[in-house]
């Protein structure tokens, strides 16, 4: 949406009608932890598209402002959208503040968004903690994270099955991490069927861990066609 699409006037008329922001904090509202997070009463998509529109110009400090605005009515999406700025500039203090704020709420998303910084800073047990919540809700990217930290800790039964549940929900990056396992074991065959359905999807690296699949069963002809074919993806990303 560019800048000439957004409706400004009825985005400052809405906003007037909401709660003031405190300019001393960027943390969120302190009610919101004791007193829940209000479904927002007036339109909240319109200051996101804002606050869209000065991140893309590299304006963070006024995209902050209007994804703060619509977070504060309850917008998860803006929670979101907000620490995502806040990464950008590497205050991940505020950050991880809105994310838990939007996972508490249950969004899957914040979750795994939450448990990637988390594990980034080296806290496993708390991205750990963060992608099993959304993993009970079967959420593929959390399932399939999940499943990777388990098999680092040497879980690698609880791994696979995380991996394949993942893969299941047509989570291409699962399946790719699921096919490299398999091979790990030695179930060449296996791993092939994971990394064609990923590759099929589109999934570049897939392309070519299953070219190396085919290549060691001896089908170098189709190995050399995935080869191209992974090629061609990397050339049009």
């Amino acid at each position: 949406m560019s800048d000439k699409d957004l409706d400004y006037t009825a985005v400052s008329e809405a906003w007037s009608d909401a709660p003031s922001s405190p300019s001393s904090s960027s943390a969120p509202l302190r009610a919101f932890s004791s007193e829940g997070i209000p479904e927002p009463d007036i339109d909240t998509t319109a200051m996101r598209d804002t606050a869209f529109g000065f991140e893309a110009k590299g304006d963070l400090s006024s995209a902050k402002t209007w994804y703060r605005r619509a977070a504060e009515l309850g917008d998860l999406q803006a929670m979101i959208d907000l620490a995502s700025v806040f990464l950008i500039e590497r205050d991940e203090q505020n950050a991880i503040a809105w994310l838990e704020l939007a996972a508490a709420a249950g969004s899957n998303s914040a979750r795994c968004e939450l448990g990637d910084t988390l594990e980034r800073r080296g806290d496993v047990d708390g991205a750990a903690h963060y992608f099993g919540l959304a993993a009970g809700d079967e959420y593929a990217e959390a399932m399939h994270r999940l499943g990777l930290i388990r098999h680092d800790q040497g879980h690698t039964d609880e791994a696979l099955d995380l991996l394949v549940k993942a893969a299941r929900k047509f989570w291409s990056p699962a399946m790719f991490d699921l096919g490299w396992l398999l091979t790990q074991r030695g179930r060449i065959r296996d791993a092939k069927h994971w990394y064609l359905r990923a590759a099929t999807e589109g999934h570049s690296p897939s392309m070519l861990a299953l070219a190396e699949v085919l290549d060691r069963m001896g089908d170098t002809s189709t190995a050399a066609m995935w080869r191209r074919q992974a090629g061609t993806v990397a050339g049009t990303a």
